[in-house]
C-alpha cells in the first residue's frame, strides 16, 4: 500500500500508521472472532466503521490464521445483487492465479450460474450471475458456503450496510441469509450497518430471523485524548505544529465524527506549517461553504 501524501486520510484505510486508536474496539472484535461469536457492528455514518473493519482484517491476515472477505451491500437492490456482491468478493480473493482462473473457482461459478466478462473500457473482468439461478438464492448461497468451508484457514466475512437486505422485495432475505449463516458455522460474520434503528431491530426483535444470533457492538467516537496524540504526532513528524487547544476546537466542532476531524486536519496539514486559531476558523468556513448545497 502506497504511503499517502497527507497523513489525515479521508477516503479509505491506508494502514495502521494512519489509523487513530480504536485499540479497545480492535481487541473486542478479535476476542469475538477468536471465541466463535458473530458480531453486529453499527455506528452513525462516517464514524470510521469500515476503516475499523479493514484495520481488523489487516491484523487477522497478518496472523496467518485467517482469511478475510469484505462485502458492501449498499448499492444492492435485491438478493440476486447481494449474491453477486458476495461472489465477486470471493472471485477477487481466490479466483486469480498465475495460470488464470483456479479450477475450484470455475466449479463454483458454474454452480451459481455465473459468467465472467471483460469491461470494454477498462479491460477488467466482471462477474455476472446467470438468470437461471435468480429463483434459487439459497442454492447459490449454499454453493458459496461450501467453497468457503473448503478453505484451510478460518474465514471471517464482514458484510457492510447489512440493513440493506430489509429493502429487498419478493423474498424473505433475512431468513435466507440467516439460514446461510447457520449452514456454515465455522465461518465468522461481522454484520455492519449505519442505520442504528434497523440494525438493532434485526437482531433484537423476537420474530426476526437473526434474533439474538450475534453480539451487538455500537461504535462510539474516538476520544479527544487519543485524537490529540494522533494529530500532534503526525504534525511533528512533518516538522509542523498544532496546539492542543486547536485540536480540541476541531474535535468539538466536528462532534467527534471521524470523517470531519480527519477532513479539517487534512486541510490544515496541507496549508500550514504552524496552525493558528484563525487557520482553523478558515477551514471551518470553507467546509461549510462547500456543504451549502
Amino acid at each position: 500500500m502506497k504511503e499517502p501524501f497527507n497523513p489525515f486520510v479521508i477516503n479509505t484505510y491506508q494502514g495502521k500508521d494512519y489509523f487513530c486508536d480504536r485499540e479497545n474496539d480492535l481487541k473486542m472484535l478479535i476476542s469475538h472472532i477468536e471465541n466463535d461469536r458473530n458480531v453486529v457492528l453499527y455506528a452513525w455514518r462516517r464514524l470510521g466503521k469500515s476503516a475499523l473493519i479493514h484495520r481488523l482484517f489487516d491484523e487477522l491476515e497478518t496472523s496467518k490464521d485467517y482469511e478475510t472477505l469484505y462485502i458492501d451491500l449498499l448499492a444492492t437492490q435485491n438478493i440476486d445483487e447481494a449474491i453477486q456482491a458476495i461472489s465477486s468478493a470471493i472471485y477477487e480473493k481466490y479466483g486469480k492465479t498465475s495460470s488464470g482462473i483456479s479450477a475450484s473457482i470455475q466449479k463454483l461459478l458454474a454452480a451459481i450460474g455465473a459468467t465472467i466478462s471483460f469491461n470494454a473500457l477498462s479491460g477488467t473482468p466482471e462477474l455476472t450471475l446467470g438468470v437461471n439461478k435468480s429463483d434459487q438464492p439459497s442454492q447459490s448461497l449454499a454453493a458459496l458456503g461450501d467453497f468457503l468451508l473448503s478453505r484451510k484457514k478460518r474465514i471471517v466475512i464482514a458484510i457492510d450496510e447489512f440493513q440493506q437486505i430489509t429493502d429487498y422485495e419478493g423474498t424473505n432475505a433475512e431468513a435466507i441469509f440467516r439460514a446461510w449463516v447457520q449452514q456454515i458455522p465455522e465461518v465468522r460474520f461481522i454484520f455492519c450497518g449505519s442505520h442504528r434503528t434497523l440494525m438493532e431491530a434485526m437482531f433484537t426483535e423476537k420474530k426476526r430471523p437473526f434474533y439474538q444470533s450475534s453480539m451487538l457492538e455500537s461504535l462510539q467516537p474516538i476520544s479527544l485524548e487519543a485524537y490529540t496524540e494522533f494529530i500532534t504526532q503526525h504534525f511533528q513528524n512533518a516538522k509542523k505544529k498544532i496546539e492542543p487547544a486547536s485540536i480540541e476546537k476541531i474535535y468539538k466542532w466536528s462532534r467527534g465524527q471521524t470523517y470531519t476531524v480527519q477532513l479539517v486536519c487534512n486541510h490544515l496539514f496541507a496549508n500550514n506549517k504552524k496552525v493558528m486559531d484563525s487557520d482553523v476558523d478558515i477551514v471551518f468556513n470553507q467546509i461549510l461553504v462547500q456543504q451549502q448545497a
